[in-house]
């Protein structure tokens, strides 16, 4: 039931080696999970990757790039 669903967010900046236990760890919390959300925050390492990955194994999870945001100054 959506009603009872949860949303995650998760703000990753070169977080290769944490990312799928963090993820993971939220798609599993114990009610269902409508959407996460994982914000990468100019990450310079393979964190883009993994979370594409994630991506593509989870379709509860969508990424959002720093990179591709655009703020008004």
């Amino acid at each position: 039931e959506l009603s009872n669903a949860k949303l995650n967010l998760i703000r990753a900046e070169n977080a290769q080696n944490e990312l799928a236990r963090c993820v993971t760890a939220a798609l599993h919390s114990g009610l269902p999970v409508h959407e996460v959300i994982v914000y990468d925050d100019h990450s310079s390492d393979n964190t883009p990757r993994v979370l594409a990955w994630l991506g593509q194994r989870f379709p509860e999870v969508r990424a959002i790039s720093a990179a591709s945001l655009i703020l008004p100054r």
